[in-house]
């Protein structure tokens, strides 16, 4: 059979024999083998049979084309193998086809071909597998067999076909993908020639280039869009593609079943022609009708394909996909032409139509008749229908009518039936129905109706229709108006007011309003307008009821009611009694009214007295007035009084109203000013001067000038509230505005504000209670004319039964979170309103309160804020001409009183707001008490808000109790949670099992510096807990910055990752890590900050840094040698002083083993309870020992204070050690809360007879004290004092609580200000100006303004020594502020006082402060010489038992005495007053008990003073003048020259034999902790002249640290380098003759480190050893050019050098 791999034939012409074939084969191969002869390939020829005429040569590939020597060419593999047997009848079966094939071809047709019959064309295709000639041979043989003539079968070869058909693609594949598919050779494709979609059978016909790629494309299985689909070679002369042996399966569409009208399929059943084109139509869309029985009650028709279809898989795969469809769509479709009606018809009407029915009228529908329902169907075509069903249901209507007659009523009112017939209703109704019969029933109110049943529901129908359809409308009318329509005749007044102007439109009358009804809208409106113009309510103030009392009166009422009510009643007049308001009330027709009005108007006006309150400007005004003797012409037509700045007239109204007018255009012609000078002094002044200044003005200008006094006319005038103003301030133009915790309804002022609703209804209950019926009538009157107010309009009405003259209603809209800003607007239009509003009306004082427009739910800051602020451009913009003198800003609620408060302030400035004296109290202590809390808690209000919208908070509090989502622990290597003190936290707080979580990460992962956990929470508040394993601080050396850094970051990205909207970190490393916390809080911040920036964050949102809380506060001195620290709940406070004077519950008393009272305050308790005491611890003493050998209990006696302030005394055994002192404090302390004392007062125990240092005792007993605060023992105790009998002990226990204080937070800075200014009894002066010249009133204000402010001085007092005021100097300064009314404002930071006021008084209060600062100063030198006095030698007394060391102050005095050789001195020791004989070494008290003393030098044999000094001649300061030809000179000249150029005028050198002396102790102990001498440096120090003084006798005073240069190092004293520096203006200040000032500075400047904002002593060398501390800092470790030092004997100031620019 050949290689398989040689599948493709082609066919070579052979003429010659088998024998030439054979000797011919190896050449043939050569041949065709050959690409460059042939074209051809690997082939090989298997017959040698040439019989054929042909041979053929079998090639490997597919495709060749090759050329045989003359030219031929053929191509393997695309001879035909397929044959086409056309006229296939249903006779000739695919056996017998099948059977004949293989007769002619002698093949098998299981393997060497295969028959597909096409019976939609009536053919058959037989497809070779084998190798046959198909043209030469089988077609000839098989058309000449018998069976093939019989049949008249056809046989032609099929060509090979370039197409194929695609088919089972998914609807959304488009042309484009199909076509990119099959030119893809992997596909088998190649080039497309053209393609055509069919998308409804989901197919595509592809026309190839090639037949070659139709056979590849055929042996390959295809995939498009994940979907596999089928493909077959498509050949065009039949129009069909062949399948192959296994055609497809097409699936057969199921039958569609439509229900149908029982009526219609019985319709159906009686045409058999219509039901039969139906079917012939749809056999066209391949569809059999199988119809359901004529009877069947619920009908389905059935749609099917046909059966014979169904074998036509070629058909059916075409049809199957919207055959269901189609078949509905089109059966639907015919369906619609036929329809299914129903008309009622009675069972006798039925009876007599069936006759008419047979008529050419009827003959195309079909009628069924349902009688149980009594309906008739009709059914047929739908054009039939619409032809037919109008004339059968008009024949049925006529008969039923003729059957049947109906009676019916509806009910109606009579005057809706008028108004109705009226209408030509009746006419109407007959119109359409002419049998229809309509009359009224007034007794039973009812239209009764007759006619057929259809025209009386159609009449019913319409009455009804006309009665529903007539509109109405609710009017509302004044009060009194419908008391005149309810009395008038209503069918008179109806013809009067729409009849007469032909207006159909009737008027019910209601007992609040008029309803109008009429047919049309239009008649509404115009009967509306038409009752508002012919209706009319007049209103007369009766300010007099007696006027209608009189005969008189009801005389006029009867005249005119019988002339305008003739026809008919047209008027109606009423009076309205009331207290608070009365009124003549005049209603009815308009022009009745008008008329009735005008001689109503006229008698109360000639018979009312009324009196007139004129409020003036002021009492210049009213000077004015009375210099004019204005008021005496008035006098004659009217009574006039006056009181204050009120004009009060009185009398007929008509002549009131006429002399008020000629007034008031006088004062309208007068020009006045208020002027306001707010300078201190100037008031005194005025009042001293003021008759002078009155003539001057009035010689000089015509000008009346009044000053303004306290409780003068207007202020008297309007003081009617009782109430203190809670605050206020007076303006320029002297409106004073005062804010007053007050019931607003109660508060008594000319005019008050409150918020009204449009429709002037008062907002809240209490304000409704106070209007009475007359105010309401005012405000509907207003409504009635201006139909409606809009938000921030106002308006004025009388005030009701409040205490005010009259009231403004201020329309007030709700308040719109959404539209805020247009909320804001229209409430300040309704304030601005108001205020002007008052002013038109001449009113002086108005109140307005906040209440009203709160309760129209306006926030409170929010509302005051607009209601001060529209105050103000109100004042703005009346220029001072505006009558409103007092704007009082009244509330009852105290978060409004505060929040005017506040706005007055910040518009107005704080400083010009003047509180009530009860308030300023109050003020005062809330400012002190706000400067502690927000020292404490200013944390706790910063928060910053990053612009990506993260905010970053810092609170204060425990991290284990934060409530974010996620928290930050800190954790060593080990993961153990007990190892830090955050750790430990927030493990005692989680719980065992969040070390266990730890344990299992241990297990699984490595852990390192840097490293980040994230665990469940277990029992903490938070959700998650994030571990961060922080490394040691390397001091910035090496990468633990960068590891924090990344930790942070790490952190935040772990929050976004698990969705977590915030996250708290603790202040990481900066306890046992040593990170320093300005370090940490940087990176934390800057970290967040980057973090932010990136903006990938969208969950986190909020980041708080958690800041420990404190247990100490600051140390504080409330009063001289008291220092106080906060320790909790307890106040510790250690003072010198007499512990037998404490008046606290419990003392402390120090006393022996043997507890025998003759120690410690044994003298202090002898009295009549001495015995008792002193029995009680004998008893105890003996019971002591053997309860200390056997159970160790109380160790101290309680006893009853004695002849003490204090309640009870613990007598304790004092201790010998730390230890041993901080047991004893601690059980004092536990006995305390037995006793529930709520203070006690410790000696320092165990520095007298226990020799323990005072600095462990301070350390000891302070200790005792936090650890029972942290241990929360402290419940009734509040106080704890240690009092100190030793003043030289108080420097270590202030030291000791120094170490304790709480510093400022990392994250923020709390500097308390040090500015303030003192201007209490500080008042305005407040001038009142008129003229009848504008000119006049101008130049008197100027000329005033220049007297005034001629008087004023100010001067500014700059020293040092200011920084040394304490509380009592600022004391006698505020005190003596009041007293001269100048103003000081004084700035501690800058030194500085400055005094304004009246020349006088400033001159005297700057001397006073000058003799002040000359006592400080002196004070304090002489504090400075003691204490450099003591550090050389000590003075000591004995006190029995020990050589006791004198306090300071006194041992400075001793030393001089000695020094000076005095014989003896009076010194006071704990109050007794000595005399100390100096030669004798003792001293004697007043009862001449002798006491010895003794003077113990501290370094006297070791210090040496330089060689270059001068002879001290036994004094201590010496300054003397270095010789400009001395080397001495030279060499300090040559050290300033180096880099200042400036003239030096002379060089000093200043010897302070104590000064000198302390530097060099300092000297030696740094040089020996050091271990070398190299720890000095000459550096320079600018001043001024002012501290030259105190520099040169005390030295350098760190408290003034960073004055000039702003502490960069920290709080220091500062040296530079070079002179150049400090030569600068900004430290070395010139004096008034240009002269500057320089220290030559000996320094200790040691062992330094790079110093910080902040510090306030150098740190240590070693985190391990904190008390090993630099000796210095500077700016530059590798280039100093600033140092500063933190003790000030560590500089020396060796030369002052005086120099000039």
């Amino acid at each position: 059979m050949g290689d398989g791999n040689y599948q493709y034939p082609v066919a070579l012409k052979w003429d010659e024999d088998s024998c030439s074939l054979k000797r011919f084969k190896n050449k043939l191969l050569l041949h065709f083998q050959s690409k460059k002869k042939s074209n051809g390939g690997e082939c090989e020829i298997r017959d040698l049979d040439s019989s054929r005429g042909y041979i053929l040569i079998y090639f490997r590939d597919e495709g060749v084309t090759v050329k045989a020597e003359h030219g031929e060419k053929a191509t393997a593999g695309s001879r035909s193998s397929r044959v086409l047997i056309e006229n296939v009848q249903d006779s000739c079966s695919a056996d017998l086809l099948n059977l004949l094939v293989e007769k002619v071809s002698e093949r098998d047709v299981d393997t060497d071909f295969y028959l597909e019959i096409i019976p939609e064309l009536k053919s058959a295709v037989i497809t070779f597998t084998c190798d046959i000639d198909i043209q030469g041979g089988f077609i000839g043989q098989f058309s000449d067999h018998p069976t093939v003539t019989q049949h008249n079968l056809r046989a032609k070869c099929l060509e090979e076909s370039r197409m194929i058909w695609a088919e089972g693609l998914t609807p959304n594949t488009s042309e484009e993908m199909i076509a990119l598919y099959f030119e893809n050779p992997k596909y088998g494709g190649g080039s497309i020639e053209r393609m055509e979609m069919i998308a409804d059978l989901g197919a595509a016909l592809i026309t190839f280039e090639s037949e070659e790629v139709v056979k590849s494309v055929l042996r390959k299985s295809h995939n498009i869009n994940k979907k596999a689909i089928s493909v077959f070679p498509y050949y065009p002369s039949i129009g069909e593609c062949l399948y192959g042996k296994k055609p497809p399966l097409v699936e057969s569409p199921h039958p569609v079943e439509f229900p149908l009208n029982m009526y219609l399929i019985e319709f159906f059943s009686n045409n058999p022609k219509i039901k039969q084109d139906i079917e012939s139509h749809l056999g066209n869309h391949h569809c059999e009708v199988q119809w359901p029985a004529p009877d069947c009650q619920e009908p389905v028709v059935r749609l099917s394909v046909p059966r014979e279809l169904l074998a036509q898989y070629r058909k059916m795969a075409k049809i199957a996909p919207n055959w269901n469809k189609k078949v509905h769509d089109e059966f639907s479709r015919l369906m619609s032409k036929y329809e299914v009606r129903d008309c009622d018809v009675k069972n006798a009407v039925w009876e007599v139509l069936k006759e008419k029915l047979s008529s050419p009228t009827y003959n195309r529908i079909f009628f069924k008749a349902d009688m149980v329902a009594e309906k008739v169907f009709l059914v047929g075509l739908l054009e039939d229908l619409i032809k037919t069903e109008s004339s059968f249901k008009e024949l049925v209507d006529k008969k039923t009518n003729k059957l049947m007659q109906v009676e019916d009523a509806v009910p109606i009112e009579p005057d809706i039936y008028k108004f109705l017939y009226t209408s030509h209703l009746e006419r109407s109704l007959q119109k359409d129905s002419s049998n229809l019969k309509m009359e009224y029933d007034s007794t039973t109110r009812n239209v009764i109706l007759c006619g057929t049943k259809a025209e009386v529901q159609n009449a019913k129908c319409k009455i009804l229709s006309a009665k529903q359809d007539m509109k109405s409308r609710a009017v509302n009318q004044d009060p009194q108006i419908i008391q005149f329509l309810l009395a008038a005749d209503k069918q008179k007044l109806s013809s009067i007011i729409f009849t007469r102007n032909n207006i159909n439109a009737m008027m019910e009358v209601r007992k609040s309003d008029v309803l109008l009804m009429a047919s049309f809208e239009k008649d509404i409106a115009e009967a509306e307008k038409q009752m508002k113009n012919d209706l009319a309510c007049r209103r007369i103030s009766l300010k007099d009821q007696r006027v209608i009392q009189t005969p008189e009166w009801d005389n006029l009422k009867k005249t005119v009611t019988t002339q305008l009510n003739v026809e008919t009643m047209t008027v109606a007049i009423e009076a309205l009694l009331a207290e608070a308001a009365s009124e003549v009330v005049i209603s009815g027709l308009f022009s009745s009214v008008q008329t009735a009005h005008q001689q109503i108007d006229q008698f109360l006006k000639e018979n009312t007295e009324v009196q007139v309150d004129i409020v003036v400007k002021s009492r210049a005004v009213m000077k004015v007035i009375e210099n004019k003797k204005i008021l005496d012409a008035i006098k004659d037509n009217v009574n006039v009084s006056k009181k204050n700045i009120i004009i009060s007239l009185s009398g007929p109204e008509q002549r009131v109203q006429n002399e008020e007018k000629h007034l008031r255009s006088f004062l309208s012609e007068l020009h006045y000013e208020t002027l306001y000078i707010d300078k201190p002094g100037a008031k005194k002044f005025c009042i001293e001067n003021e008759e002078q200044h009155t003539n001057n003005m009035w010689l000089k200008y015509s000008c009346v000038i009044c000053l303004q006094k306290d409780g003068d006319g207007e202020a008297a005038a309007l003081e009617m509230n009782l109430k203190e103003p809670y605050c206020h301030v007076m303006l320029p133009n002297g409106v004073k505005i005062a804010v007053y915790k007050d019931n607003p309804y109660h508060h008594k002022v000319d005019v008050a504000v409150i918020a009204a609703s449009d429709d002037l209804k008062p907002i809240g209950q209490l304000v409704e209670s106070l209007l009475n019926d007359a105010v309401r009538a005012e405000c509907e009157s207003v409504i009635q004319e201006e139909k409606k107010l809009e938000a921030g309009d106002s308006i004025i009405t009388n005030a009701g039964n409040l205490p005010c003259k009259q009231l403004i209603h201020a329309v007030s809209p709700k308040w719109d979170k959404k539209s805020s800003s247009k909320s804001e607007r229209q409430l300040r239009k309704a304030i601005k309103s108001g205020l002007d509003q008052a002013a038109e009306k001449g009113h002086s004082s108005i109140a307005i309160s906040a209440s009203s427009f709160v309760a129209c739910e306006y926030p409170v800051d929010i509302c005051t804020e607009c209601i001060v602020t529209s105050i103000k451009q109100h004042m703005e913009n009346q220029q001072g001409t505006s009558s409103i003198r007092y704007i009082h800003l009244v509330d009852s609620e105290d978060d409004i009183v505060k929040a005017f408060t506040h706005f007055l302030s910040e518009e107005y400035e704080e400083k010009n707001i003047k509180f009530s004296s009860k308030q300023e109290k109050k003020k005062i202590k809330s400012q002190k008490d706000q400067k502690k809390a927000d020292a404490a808690n200013k944390f706790d209000r910063q928060m910053v808000t990053t612009k990506e919208g993260i905010k970053i908070k810092m609170i204060q509090g425990n991290i284990q109790d934060s409530t974010t989502n996620m928290i930050v622990n800190s954790v060593g290597k080990d993961l153990d949670l007990q190892s830090g003190a955050v750790s430990s936290a927030i493990f005692r707080s989680a719980g065992t099992k969040l070390q266990d979580l730890l344990n299992k990460v241990k297990s699984q992962t490595p852990v390192t510096d840097g490293c980040v956990f994230v665990t469940d929470s277990c029992n903490l508040p938070c959700d998650l807990v994030i571990h961060c394993v922080v490394p040691q601080w390397d001091e910035g050396k090496g990468s633990s910055e960068q590891i924090l850094r990344k930790i942070v970051n790490d952190c935040l990205q772990a929050a976004e990752e698990n969705h977590m909207p915030s996250i708290s970190f603790p202040a990481m490393g900066t306890g046992i890590l040593r990170f320093p916390k300005n370090t940490v809080a940087a990176i934390m911040y800057e970290e967040c900050l980057n973090f932010s920036s990136k903006g990938n964050h969208k969950h986190l949102k909020i980041v708080t840094f958690m800041l420990h809380p404190s247990l100490f506060g600051e140390v504080t001195s409330p009063s001289a040698g008291i220092h106080e620290l906060k320790i909790g709940s307890i106040t510790y406070q250690v003072k010198i002083g007499d512990i037998t004077k404490e008046d606290t519950d419990v003392i402390v008393n120090s006393t022996n083993k043997t507890f025998n009272l003759k120690t410690g305050i044994y003298g202090a308790v002898v009295g009549e309870l001495a015995h008792t005491v002193v029995k009680r611890c004998v008893i105890h003493a003996a019971v002591y020992v053997y309860v200390r050998a056997t159970q160790p209990k109380k160790p101290f006696v309680v006893t009853k204070g004695g002849n003490l302030s204090c309640r009870n005394i613990i007598h304790i055994e004092g201790g010998q050690n730390s230890s041993q002192i901080k047991k004893c404090v601690t059980d004092a302390l536990t006995e305390c809360e037995r006793l529930q004392a709520a203070s006690i007062a410790f000696p320092a125990i165990g520095t007298g007879a226990g020799n323990v240092s005072s600095a462990v005792v301070s350390d000891a007993m302070l200790d005792a004290v936090v650890d029972f605060v942290s241990s929360k023992s402290a419940k009734s105790l509040q106080t704890v004092k240690v009092t100190i009998f030793l003043p030289s002990l108080l420097q270590d226990f202030c030291a000791s609580m120094k170490k304790k204080e709480h510093k400022p937070s990392v994250f923020t800075q709390d500097e308390a200000t040090k500015v303030f200014e003192l201007r209490d009894n500080i008042e305005p002066v407040i001038y009142h100006l008129c003229a009848e010249n504008k000119e006049a009133v101008r130049n008197a204000s100027s000329w005033l303004q220049d007297l005034i402010l001629r008087q004023q001085l100010e001067k500014l007092i700059t020293d040092d020594w200011i920084l040394e005021f304490g509380d009592k100097e600022q004391e006698i300064i505020a005190e003596l502020q009041k007293t001269l009314h100048v103003t000081v404002n004084i700035d501690l930071p800058s030194n500085t006082i400055k005094v304004s006021g009246l020349t006088e008084d400033v001159v005297n209060l700057t001397d006073q402060i000058q003799d002040m600062i000359k006592k400080v100063r002196e004070k304090k030198t002489k504090e400075r010489e003691a204490e450099l006095c003591s550090n050389l030698v000590e003075w000591r007394y004995y006190d029995g038992s020990n050589f006791v060391p004198f306090d300071q102050m006194t041992n400075l005095e001793l030393e001089k005495a000695k020094n000076k050789k005095t014989l003896n001195l009076n010194i006071d020791l704990a109050g007794v007053n000595y005399t100390v004989v100096m030669e004798l070494s003792s001293m004697w008290d007043p009862t001449g008990k002798e006491m010895a003393i003794q003077r113990f030098p501290k370094h006297e044999n070791t210090l040496d003073l330089p060689k270059s000094w001068d002879s001290m001649d036994k004094s201590q300061l010496k300054v003397v003048t270095v010789d400009t030809r001395s080397p001495e000179y030279s060499d300090v000249q040559a050290q300033f020259a180096k880099t200042c150029q400036m003239k030096i005028s002379k060089i000093e050198r200043i010897q302070n034999l104590h000064l000198y002396q302390n530097y060099q102790i300092k000297k030696q102990s740094i040089d020996t902790k050091n271990g070398t001498t190299n720890n000095e440096r000459q550096l320079f120090h600018g001043t001024d002249e002012n501290t030259v003084k105190s520099v040169n006798s005390n030295g350098f005073n760190r408290s003034y640290s960073g004055l000039n240069v702003g502490a960069k190092l920290g709080n220091g004293t500062y040296f530079a380098v070079n002179s150049n520096y400090s030569a600068h203006d900004q430290y070395s200040k010139p004096d008034a003759n240009g002269l500057k000032y320089m220290y030559l500075v000996r320094v200790l400047t040691g062992e330094f480190c790079v110093g910080q904002e902040g510090m306030v002593a150098p740190p240590a060398k070693n985190p391990s050893n904190s008390t090993d501390l630099y000796d210095s800092v500077t700016n530059d470790l590798a280039k100093p050019s600033i140092f500063a030092i933190f003790n000030d004997i560590q500089a020396y100031p060796e030369y002052l050098i005086t120099f000039s620019k």
